[in-house]
């Protein structure tokens, strides 16, 4: 039986911490890219519609980078564009 007391407490807070970190990742996300919805828009380019999806990359909470993902529908739209691009 080992006993906790023989351990160097650096060890025992990194081993702690290291636990809770991943324990708690899929709940936090704290690593990998996560859309954000409410972020998200849409516009037109020669009658297709163009989706736009926000998203974030982030390691430990810290935000490493953002951007737009382009999802384009190869229909045109039925109702016609209102809203146009300005690429």
């Amino acid at each position: 039986m080992v006993q906790i007391s023989k351990f160097n407490p650096f060890t025992l807070i990194a081993v702690g911490l290291i636990s809770l970190t991943t324990i708690s990742s899929p709940f936090t996300s704290i690593f990998g890219k996560r859309y954000f919805p409410e972020k998200d828009y849409n516009c037109c380019k020669q009658e297709h519609l163009i989706f736009y999806h926000y998203y974030e990359v982030k390691v430990f909470w810290v935000s490493l980078y953002d951007g737009f993902t382009k999802e384009t529908v190869n229909k045109p739209s039925l109702a016609g564009c209102n809203i146009l691009c300005r690429e």
